[in-house]
């Protein structure tokens, strides 16, 4: 399960509840996904955020989703883990894909 603690940053919490800090930062909503080994993230910059969880790298995979619309994206991946899906606000409920297959 990933956690969001909005005083330190990203956390993973096992099965019988230990916690790991995997990314210092301020984040808003967080998804792992399904193999646990990634988590997305929004921030309160309107960014999306890709944090590989066994080394905490991360990775900027979108930017500017707060300028016109005050907007959070509430991301997370599909059952496969290939898409990162998010709501972008641009017009009425629109429903954003980053296939991260071929890149990040």
């Amino acid at each position: 399960m990933t956690m969001v603690n909005d005083k330190v940053g990203l956390m993973v919490v096992d099965k019988a509840g230990e916690a790991q800090l995997v990314r210092e930062g301020r984040y808003w909503h967080a998804a792992a996904s399904p193999d646990g080994t990634r988590i997305v993230a929004d921030d309160f910059e309107g960014r999306l955020w890709r944090v590989t969880t066994a080394t905490g790298d991360v990775r900027l995979l979108a930017t500017g989703l707060r300028d016109t619309v005050r907007v959070h994206p509430h991301p997370s991946f599909d059952r496969q883990g290939h898409f990162v899906q998010f709501h972008s606000g641009r017009t009425h409920e629109t429903v954003a894909l980053i296939d991260l297959r071929h890149g990040p």
